[in-house]
């Protein structure tokens, strides 16, 4: 039998969780969790992060601490500020190769070849090829979870339970049984007594981020509101960073500007 390997657009959506506007209609993919959610219409990529696993870093400035954190099309994630001072880099390089090359000839000729800017970028992690273009970064949104299977306590063979154990060879896991209705996308715990083919879907941030239905959704709604205060916590934490640069290195602080002149237009 052949594996599926998924890549793009198709690994992130099968991966991760979604904030998306509550502006579009999802039946499609409350019909069909394969089908795609427009980069338009994408929020926030939701990354869950366990206590115990290590945290993902920047592949740039490698700090695990990733500030403002956008994820390009083949899902690796990077400090904003880095992402736009990688494709700088790589337009500069490329303006300076075309401009040598063209330095010998004719002044006619050599205004016909002007040098372009890059169109596309490779990943420098996995050289998949990526867009400069705004609408294919995402902005990414981490949650941390006590446990990698939501509260559920681990008994090893001892008989001692411990919430914080990893799952290991010989250890037993309890599991939680979950209705998911015929035709429906959502699955519940049943414990929680709660119908999902009566649940909102998908469910609406303000409602429901202090819920147990929320840990559940793989779609969840966001209004313009939620969405400004995203983008503030991203300015917040742009501006600390680059204090902190400018103190340990001098920073010029050129593309801490260029990441906030970028988030302001969005929100405007």
């Amino acid at each position: 039998m052949n594996a599926a390997h998924l890549h793009g657009a198709s690994f992130i959506n099968a991966t991760y969780k979604f904030v998306v506007s509550d502006k579009y209609d999802y039946s499609e993919q409350y019909a069909n969790p394969n089908v795609l959610i427009k980069p338009e219409q994408i929020i926030r990529v939701v990354i869950l992060k366990d206590e115990q696993q290590e945290s993902q870093n920047c592949p740039i400035c490698l700090s695990s601490d990733i500030v403002a954190p956008r994820m390009v099309a083949c899902g690796h994630v990077f400090c904003y500020t880095c992402l736009l001072q990688f494709f700088d880099a790589n337009n500069a390089d490329t303006l300076s190769v075309a401009s040598t090359s063209t330095a010998s000839l004719p002044s006619g000729i050599s205004q016909m070849h002007k040098p372009m800017k890059r169109r596309y970028h490779e990943c420098p992690l996995c050289a998949s090829m990526i867009k400069e273009n705004s609408t294919n970064i995402l902005p990414v949104l981490f949650e941390t979870r006590k446990s990698a299977v939501h509260d559920v306590s681990f008994t090893s063979s001892t008989g001692n339970s411990n919430s914080t154990d990893k799952v290991n060879v010989n250890k037993k896991m309890d599991f939680q049984l979950i209705c998911r209705p015929h035709g429906n996308i959502l699955g519940l715990p049943v414990n929680l007594g709660l119908d999902p083919s009566l649940c909102e879907y998908p469910p609406k941030m303000s409602s429901m981020i202090d819920t147990d239905n929320y840990q559940f959704s793989r779609i969840i709604q966001t209004d313009v509101l939620d969405q400004i205060q995203f983008y503030k916590k991203d300015l917040q934490s742009i501006q600390e960073q680059y204090k902190l640069d400018q103190l340990l290195y001098n920073d010029d602080g050129k593309y801490a500007k260029l990441a906030e002149q970028k988030i302001n237009e969005t929100i405007e």
